[in-house]
C-alpha cells in the first residue's frame, strides 16, 4: 500500500509524465504519427444515448466482428470535471486535441472500422469528432423508453446535476449550451420524484440534442435502434446493412439478447430510491407538458414518435 510522502511522489511522477507525454509538441507528434499508420481505417461509428440503454451490448455485439476496433468508454472518457476552470467547449477542445483523438487512432491501427459506445460523444466531443474524421464518421442513434431510463438512473442515485455521479456522467441543469431550459419549471416537493424528473429531464435534452446533431450534419450517416430491438436478431442485421456492415449469423446467435453492465450491486445500494409505476407515468405526464409549456412542443420529442429501424 502507498502511503504518505510515497504517495504524493507516485502522484508527482503521475503528472509529470503525462506533462511529458502529452505536452503541445508530444501530442501534435504523435497524433501525426498514428494519422499516418491507421490509413487502412474506413469508418468512424459512435453511439448516441442517455446511457442505461444497452450501449454495453451493442459494444459486446460489435466486439465479435472482424477488423472493427470496439470499445466501450475507453480512455479519455471525456467526463464532466466537477468544477471547470475554464469554458466548457474550451476544455473539451483541448482534450480532445492532447489526448482523445490520438488514442482513437492508435487503436485504429491494421482495423477498416472503429466503434466507440460512450453517451458522454454527444456531450462532449461530438462536433470535434465530425471536425476531425468528416464523412468517415457514421452514428447510430440508441434510444430506451424515458420511463425505464429515469428508473435505471434514479436505481443507482445518478442524478443530473444533483450527485456525483450525475454531475459527472450526465449533465447539470443550469449548463448554458442546455437545449432543453428546466428553469421555471416546478419540480415535486418529493425529494425522489424530484430525482426522478430531473432524470426524464436529462432524457428529453439527450434527445434535443440527438436531433440537433442529425440537422447540422446532414452529410453524416445517422441509423436509430430501439434498445429492445438489440434483442432481435433481423433488426441487428438490418443496422449493420444499413451501416454498410456483415455479420456472420454465428455472431448473431453467439451475442444477440446478452445483457451487459446491468450494475446489479450499485441498484441494491439505492433500493428506497423507488416510485410506483403509475406515479412514474403520472410524473412523466406533468413533466413533459411542464416542458412543453416553457420550450415549446415542437422541442419536446416523445419516445413513440422516434422514427427507428
Amino acid at each position: 500500500m502507498i502511503k504518505g510522502n510515497e504517495l504524493n511522489h507516485h502522484h508527482e511522477k503521475h503528472y509529470i509524465k503525462q506533462y511529458l507525454l502529452f505536452n503541445r509538441l508530444s501530442s501534435w507528434l504523435m497524433n501525426a504519427i498514428y494519422s499516418l499508420y491507421n490509413n487502412k481505417i474506413k469508418t468512424y461509428i459512435f453511439v448516441v444515448t442517455t446511457g442505461r440503454s444497452g450501449s454495453s451490448s451493442l459494444n459486446k455485439i460489435f466486439d465479435n466482428v472482424d477488423d472493427v476496433a470496439s470499445f466501450h468508454e475507453p480512455y479519455p472518457i471525456m467526463l464532466n470535471p466537477i468544477k471547470f476552470n475554464c469554458k466548457k467547449n474550451i476544455y473539451f477542445k483541448k482534450l480532445f486535441k492532447s489526448k482523445k483523438r490520438i488514442y482513437i487512432k492508435k487503436e485504429c491501427k491494421d482495423k477498416e472500422i472503429y466503434f466507440e459506445s460512450n453517451h458522454m460523444f454527444i456531450k462532449n466531443f461530438s462536433d470535434e469528432i465530425v471536425t476531425e474524421f468528416g464523412n468517415k464518421v457514421k452514428v447510430i442513434y440508441l434510444v430506451r423508453e424515458p420511463i425505464l431510463v429515469a428508473k435505471s438512473f434514479l436505481a443507482i442515485n445518478s442524478i443530473p446535476g444533483k450527485t456525483e455521479t450525475g454531475i459527472t456522467y450526465l449533465l447539470t441543469p443550469e449548463h448554458e449550451d442546455n437545449l432543453i431550459n428546466l428553469s421555471g419549471v416546478t419540480l415535486p416537493e418529493n425529494e425522489i420524484e424530484c430525482d426522478f424528473c430531473l432524470c426524464l429531464w436529462y432524457w428529453f435534452e439527450i434527445q434535443a440534442r440527438a436531433l440537433a446533431f442529425h440537422q447540422k450534419n446532414p452529410q453524416i450517416q445517422f441509423v436509430t435502434i430501439r434498445t429492445e430491438d438489440l434483442n432481435d436478431r433481423i433488426k441487428i442485421s438490418l443496422l449493420f446493412g444499413k451501416l454498410g456492415l456483415n455479420i456472420d449469423s454465428t455472431i448473431l446467435d453467439k451475442v444477440v439478447g446478452i445483457k451487459e453492465n446491468s450494475k446489479v450491486s450499485e441498484k441494491n445500494k439505492f433500493e428506497k430510491n423507488s416510485i410506483s409505476e403509475s406515479k412514474m407515468y403520472e410524473l412523466y405526464d406533468s413533466i413533459k407538458k411542464k416542458l412543453e409549456l416553457v420550450n415549446g412542443s415542437d422541442r419536446i420529442i416523445e419516445y413513440k414518435d422516434i422514427d427507428a429501424l
